[in-house]
């Protein structure tokens, strides 16, 4: 089943389909100290999931309409202008965001 957000799928709502910490893949939080959220691990064993060029300083369009529907659209703005500048980490508050997600 695709994501009904894109115009596909038989109209039931995304948040009785997934949970919403699993509509994160292929990111993931991790609360092993403080909280922060990469790529799964395995993301990359599965083969719809490919490495951007060495040097992408743009989000992945699917990756950054996970961080807009799990966070907003000012968190997912302010990844972007993280990785327009090249930074591999950045400390990006969620604001309560959080809650929402788990």
């Amino acid at each position: 089943m695709q994501h009904p957000r894109r115009g596909r799928g038989d109209g039931l709502p995304w948040e009785r389909l997934k949970p919403r910490v699993c509509s994160l893949w292929p990111l993931s939080l991790s609360s092993a100290g403080p909280l922060a959220l990469s790529y799964d691990t395995e993301a990359f064993a599965f083969h719809c999931n490919r490495r951007r060029a060495r040097g992408a300083t743009t989000l992945d369009p699917g990756v950054s309409e996970i961080l807009r529907l799990a966070f907003g659209a000012e968190f997912e703005r302010r990844v972007a202008q993280a990785a327009a500048q090249g930074l591999k980490r950045a400390r990006i508050p969620l604001r309560g965001a959080v809650g929402d997600v788990l």
